[in-house]
């Protein structure tokens, strides 16, 4: 869904576990002064239900096809910092 964003080229959502709960993070490869996360969470909002909801946007310069088969986030050189979980 995020890939359908015209300023997104690249995105992988993974759960990440936070504090014992699990979260998703959205890990974006971003088109040059397009997007910020604040944006990509209004786009969503029509989209998606409120639980498939990223708790973090991580923007990087490249997702490595590496970094994709890894197993939950540890693949992933971007730190993101993920929310809360949402009720």
């Amino acid at each position: 869904m995020l890939e359908k964003h015209p300023g997104v080229a690249q995105a992988v959502v993974t759960a990440r576990e936070v504090n014992g709960e699990k979260r998703l993070a959205a890990y974006i490869v971003a088109l040059p002064n397009t997007v910020t996360a604040g944006e990509l969470r209004r786009y969503l909002k029509d989209l998606l239900p409120e639980y498939m909801m990223a708790g973090g946007f991580c923007f990087s310069e490249i997702i490595s096809p590496d970094s994709q088969r890894q197993s939950g986030s540890e693949g992933f050189a971007c730190a993101c910092a993920v929310g809360p979980a949402r009720k």
